[in-house]
Order: structure tokens, then C-alpha cells, then sequence
């Protein structure tokens, strides 16, 4: 069996949507949170803060154990299809384990493995050797690509469109609309 790797927030659940919540209460703000620019527009809007702030605030909403939504209804299905013949390997940054347990249980998501939180994935990956990688945040995507893994780019997000746009005619660069899309590509390969 192949080892197919996910990231959770921004290709599975909803983090972003969740997190502008959570920042329009704690600081009566509304943004259009992602999390490669938050802080800028923080600022934009006259709220003062450090790269400490900023992890506190992150730290802050995980633990409230938010239930995250997922991105679209029909990834639980979708996954399903995927590990029909392959492992799912879902590596997170996610600082709350026990949170992230519960909320991909209760969004019925699929898995083998879960590994959170985890601040190097490059390391895991280059363990599982996993024959596709679902990733969106720019940094790891540009190591990954470099490193000629097999990446599916949501192409949702800004920050990982400019990313897909500058690598779509390489090889091992794929990107995605819709989630089933992912589904697609790994059969096809």
C-alpha cells in the first residue's frame, strides 16, 4: 500500500473560517484570516503585535477545542475511497492532540496514522516515503517540491495558487478545485 499524507487545516477542515471567528470575538475585529498574513492585517487594523502575541492568540483558540468544520461535506467519503488503497498518514501542526482526535472523529475523517502536533513534517515524510502530499502552506510546499515529492496543491487558497502557478509545469506539482480531485489524481497514478 501507498502512503498518501495530509495536512488538516486548510485542506480538510476549516481552520481559517473558524479562527476569523475567534478573532472577531476576542478582538471585535473582522479579518479574512489566513494564517500567512494575519498579522498584517492585524495591524492594518491598529491591533499591535509580536510573534509572541500572535502564537499566544493561536494557542488561545485551540484551546477552547473548537470543532473545526470540515471544507467540504464529502471529505469523509472521499478519504474513504483513497484508503480503500493506501495509507493515510495525517501530519498537523495542531498543538491540541486530544482536540484534533475528537474533532476528525466527530467530522467522521479517515486515517491510519495522526501526527500531532508536529513541527518538522519533513522529517515524517521523508520516513513514510508517501507517493502523494496534501499540503498548503507555502514554505513546505516550495521543500517539498525542491525535494521532487509528489504534491496536490489546493488552489482555494491565495498563498497556495501562487505557489501552484509558479511550479504547475513541473512534474510532480498538481493542484485542485474540488476535493475529489485529489481522489483522481491518486488513482490515476
Amino acid at each position: 500500500m501507498n502512503n498518501i499524507v495530509f495536512d488538516v487545516d486548510g485542506i480538510i477542515l476549516d481552520y481559517n473560517n473558524s479562527f476569523n471567528d475567534y478573532v472577531k470575538k476576542r478582538f471585535n475585529k473582522c479579518i479574512h484570516f489566513n494564517i500567512y498574513d494575519f498579522r498584517k492585517q492585524l495591524l492594518e487594523q491598529g491591533c499591535e503585535l509580536d510573534a509572541n502575541d500572535l502564537y499566544q492568540i493561536y494557542r488561545e483558540f485551540e484551546n477552547t477545542n473548537p470543532v473545526i468544520p470540515l471544507l467540504d461535506k464529502n471529505i469523509p467519503e472521499i478519504m474513504n475511497k483513497i484508503m480503500e488503497h493506501n495509507n493515510i498518514i495525517i501530519i498537523s501542526k495542531y498543538s491540541n492532540l486530544q482536540n484534533r482526535i475528537e474533532n476528525l472523529k466527530e467530522m467522521k475523517i479517515p486515517y491510519n496514522e495522526l501526527i500531532c502536533p508536529c513541527d518538522n513534517k519533513i522529517d515524517y515524510i521523508k520516513i513514510y516515503k508517501p507517493t502523494f502530499i496534501i499540503e498548503d502552506s507555502p514554505e513546505m510546499l516550495e521543500l517539498l517540491i525542491d525535494n521532487n515529492y509528489n504534491v496536490i496543491i489546493p488552489k482555494k487558497w491565495n498563498y497556495s495558487l501562487d505557489v501552484f502557478n509558479k511550479h504547475k509545469d513541473k512534474t510532480n506539482v498538481y493542484g485542485y478545485d474540488k476535493f475529489e480531485e485529489i481522489l483522481e489524481r491518486i488513482i490515476i497514478s
